[in-house]
């Protein structure tokens, strides 16, 4: 069933601005607030946190480029 336009500017303006705290500070996501609702994508999301805290931690961290 095709939505109407107005049903399409109200949707946008639902998006919410979504933070997982990892270890390595607040990450903020934009997603939309019936994705958040959703609890897969909301479990995806975490994993996807917790595998980028993994890669954080194995992955030597460089401050200056070595001259």
């Amino acid at each position: 069933m095709p939505r109407s336009g107005e049903e399409r500017e109200r949707e946008r303006g639902t998006q919410a601005v979504c933070t997982v705290q990892s270890l390595h500070g607040a990450q903020r996501f934009r997603i939309y607030r019936r994705t958040i609702l959703d609890h897969s994508a909301l479990r995806k999301l975490q994993q996807y946190m917790k595998a980028l805290d993994i890669l954080h931690s194995i992955t030597p961290r460089i401050s200056q480029p070595v001259r």
